[in-house]
């Protein structure tokens, strides 16, 4: 039991930093993309 819950919190923590990662990827990414297209606009 106590075996379980321990890989419970291991696999919870996981997906929340993987969840982060992926949302700061994400948001990076449609910044630059965002980016680009405000460049070609100016230019």
């Amino acid at each position: 039991m106590f075996k379980a819950s321990v890989f419970k919190l291991a696999f919870f923590s996981f997906v929340m930093s993987f969840n982060m990662f992926l949302n700061l990827f994400v948001r990076s990414s449609l910044y630059s993309h965002s980016n680009q297209q405000s460049v070609v606009r100016s230019a």
